[in-house]
């Protein structure tokens, strides 16, 4: 009898939530809005800061469920560029109901959207923020120093957790590989580090951890060490500051909290029986590149190269692991060969 009346509890639970939740689509000029939930009223619940950088790939489910348990049960809103509203199920399933709303806010062109009234109050009143995975050029070329942005920006001082995969991953450091001229391949960054299609922006946001940083994303899989060794290089030539580089491979997520202390969680993913392929990786330059100039192979020596599993974490306070039992290596490129020191010979 017991396990009948827990059963139908439970059952009834679950019932109560999907009669009280709601679908809502809202459409304006160069965007639309659609939320699943208690969509109709707004609330005001205690929140805690963080950001989430999720690398691509696979959903991280513990990186999902502990954004959206920082929103203390308020309203989770997702960005995009372009893409549909495939984050709104998934998340307000993860939460078993225990948010008010999930809602996609779809913007599909440059101007007005970026200060639209709706826009800004639905970013204003959010209690947490994710950037889809898509086309960061769109984010970046349509978004920078928008009223919108500067919402954005209000809300890690509000306490607000603010996420984002692949793209939105590659856009929450201060530094940026834009791929305002498309992607470019790890050869052709090495080969030229001022190579047209290595655009590199910044000052997007400015998330405090991450001051000085470039993300990189779809790491291993997309074999992209060369290209981001390059990146930091390029950061360090721009700006005339030390530069530290952050990247995850997919299905792999660093969960930074507001002392700065940062976390990896996976969703453990493996290639012909290996190991998990789920890492982070954070690059951390002895000094500046040797040769980063035009249409000149690059010569950068001496990058220290942590590369951090699952429940290892990371300080970004003092730059360093928060802890010591974590793998470290060192990457080297001689006019636009890279080689590795302390792995083996292996570049991963």
């Amino acid at each position: 009898i017991f396990e009948f009346d827990m059963w139908a509890v439970l059952l009834l639970g679950l019932c109560v939530n999907l009669i009280a939740a709601t679908n809502v689509t809202i459409t304006g000029e160069g965007w639309t809005y659609v939320c699943v939930g208690n969509c109709e009223t707004d609330v005001r619940t205690p929140t805690e800061g963080g950001w989430a950088l999720i690398g691509g790939g696979l959903w991280v489910d513990d990186a999902y469920t502990w954004m959206i348990n920082r929103a203390g049960g308020g309203d989770v809103l997702v960005l995009r560029a372009n893409g549909t509203d495939e984050y709104n199920d998934y998340l307000y399933g993860l939460s078993q109901g225990h948010v008010n709303s999930v809602a996609s806010l779809i913007i599909t062109e440059s101007g007005s959207p970026s200060s639209d009234p709706f826009v800004i109050n639905k970013i204003r009143s959010c209690e947490a923020l994710f950037f889809g995975g898509g086309d960061q050029w769109l984010y970046y070329s349509w978004w920078k120093g928008t009223p919108m942005i500067r919402e954005i920006i209000n809300l890690s001082a509000r306490n607000v957790t603010i996420g984002g995969t692949s793209a939105g991953m590659a856009i929450l450091s201060q530094w940026n590989f834009i791929a305002g001229f498309g992607t470019i391949y790890s050869e052709q960054a090495l080969q030229d580090p001022f190579n047209y299609q290595e655009s590199i922006g910044t000052d997007f946001l400015k998330n405090w951890p991450l001051v000085n940083v470039i993300n990189e994303v779809h790491f291993l899989q997309r074999d992209r060490m060369g290209r981001f060794i390059s990146f930091v290089a390029r950061v360090i030539t721009d700006s005339g500051k030390q530069a530290m580089g952050v990247a995850c491979d997919e299905a792999t997520a660093i969960l930074i909290t507001p002392d700065g202390i940062g976390e990896v969680v996976a969703t453990p993913t493996f290639t012909n029986g290996t190991l998990p392929n789920n890492k982070a990786y954070f690059a951390i330059p002895a000094n500046a590149p040797e040769v980063c100039q035009e249409k000149t192979p690059l010569t950068f020596s001496n990058v220290r190269m942590y590369r951090l599993g699952e429940g290892d974490k990371f300080d970004f306070n003092l730059w360093k692991p928060y802890g010591s039992d974590v793998f470290v290596y060192t990457v080297n490129v001689t006019q636009g060969i890279l080689t590795t020191a302390g792995n083996n010979g292996q570049i991963y």
